[in-house]
């Protein structure tokens, strides 16, 4: 029986539903995110945005809120 894993566009989708709640919350503050990531988890987000995996870091602005994912 197979997994059902789940794809980075998912967890995106997750992330900028739960970032519509905390800008509510925060009114139009500009608000900063940072998540730590694996390697692996961070290989999968850059190929998702197409950005250069080299980086240790890559930034995604949904509405006021810039969330940073840092490859550790």
């Amino acid at each position: 029986m197979g997994q059902n894993k789940e794809e980075f566009g998912d967890k995106l989708k997750k992330i900028a539903e739960s970032i519509d709640i905390i800008e509510s919350l925060y009114f139009s503050r500009p608000i900063k995110i940072s998540i730590d990531v694996s390697f692996s988890e961070y290989l999968e987000i850059a190929n998702y945005l197409k950005t250069n995996t080299d980086d240790d870091k890559c930034i995604i602005s949904i509405g006021n809120t810039d969330v940073t994912f840092l490859k550790k």
